[in-house]
């Protein structure tokens, strides 16, 4: 299983020197005269007491600590470096990296600007109007989940299946994305994406699509071209999906089990958010890679769960957005088995291009 990315919470001792750090040491937007390359603890402190919601000298109530405890952290996971006595700081290049975007997500931050009180929002099963039956029976899965009760709208989805979202109850009211989203495949379709390479395109980009709960299902047993491909090479395929991207994997025998599926799931959301407020954050940076640490910062300063809109889901991982000679180098280096998404960026920061 991939090392999970250490992201520091939200004025928390670690956030402080990483932000005192950077900008005293590794900020580019300052005037590079007064830029020193290291700080002592003493400088450290003065300078990020403000980013701290703790004291770095006074301990916290019944206990001997302070918040400079919090560089043992920085120093086991290698984002700070010490050097000699007495001791000087200075940031690693991964702790440069994590710096700049904490400092860039602390400098857009603002309040949140969307709200669904409980009674004044609707869940509802979003399915993609690529997903059918059969070839001749196209209208199917609509039908059925309407017999089954569940208010569903069908439209394109740039990404995944089945979502859901919470949308107003009025005439053009706000769509709140909830974190929720499933990738359906028959298994004649997941043999082919696995022979073009799609299979690997898709998981990436649901495994950076800002939603947590992915949910892959494999629907159908054995076809002949299955048999053809192998049974082992479909269960590899599955199983790694599981265990590398974290997917919950979910196999089902027809499109009978899965409409059955989709019903629990949906019955479990709106018992999920029953009488719940539904908060959505607004990002002034249309990008999906400062979205995971915006959202940490905002929720441990508000306390709550903020979901994303699903205007802006659908602009982050819309396909025909511009490309960038990085984003497509990123692409290539997560094709690369056993390159992970937090590995590449941190070739990308310091090789932005494959030019040499």
């Amino acid at each position: 299983r991939k090392k999970k990315e250490y992201v520091p919470a939200y004025r928390s001792g670690s956030y402080a020197i990483l932000i005192s750090l950077y900008e005293c040491t590794s900020n580019s937007s300052m005037n590079e005269s007064m830029l020193e390359p290291f700080l002592t603890k003493a400088e450290i402190i003065r300078h990020g007491q403000q980013y701290c919601s703790s004291s770095f000298t006074v301990p916290l109530s019944g206990t001997h600590f302070t918040a400079w405890r919090s560089m043992n952290e920085l120093i086991r996971h290698e984002l700070v470096g010490k050097m000699g006595s007495p001791s000087k700081y200075y940031l690693t290049d991964e702790g440069v990296e994590l710096a700049k975007r904490l400092y860039d997500v602390m400098e857009q931050l603002g309040p949140p600007n969307t709200s669904n009180v409980p009674g004044e929002y609707e869940i509802i099963l979003v399915l993609d109007n690529r997903e059918v039956s059969t070839k001749t029976d196209r209208t199917y899965i609509q039908n059925n989940l309407a017999l089954r009760g569940i208010n569903c709208d069908t439209r394109p989805l740039v990404l995944g299946d089945v979502t859901w979202i919470a949308k107003e109850k009025k005439l053009n009211g706000i769509e709140i994305i909830l974190d929720h989203i499933i990738e359906r495949k028959r298994i004649d379709d997941l043999v082919s994406s696995i022979k073009d390479g799609r299979f690997r395109e898709q998981k990436n980009r649901l495994k950076n699509c800002g939603i947590n709960d992915v949910i892959y299902l494999v629907e159908g047993t054995k076809t002949k071209q299955s048999e053809v491909f192998g049974a082992d090479r479909i269960m590899s395929a599955i199983c790694g999906t599981q265990i590398y991207n974290s997917f919950f994997i979910k196999q089902t025998s027809d499109i009978e089990e899965t409409m059955n599926y989709f019903s629990i799931i949906t019955h479990s959301i709106k018992m999920k958010y029953k009488n719940q407020p539904i908060y959505a954050y607004s990002f002034k940076r249309n990008t999906i890679k400062e979205l995971p640490y915006v959202r940490n910062i905002v929720n441990q300063r508000d306390q709550c769960f903020y979901h994303i809109t699903y205007e802006y889901f659908s602009s982050i991982n819309s396909k025909t957005q511009s490309l960038t000679i990085s984003n497509i180098w990123a692409t290539w280096l997560k094709c690369v088995r056993g390159v992970s998404t937090d590995k590449a960026n941190t070739i990308i920061y310091k090789y932005p291009t494959f030019a040499l």
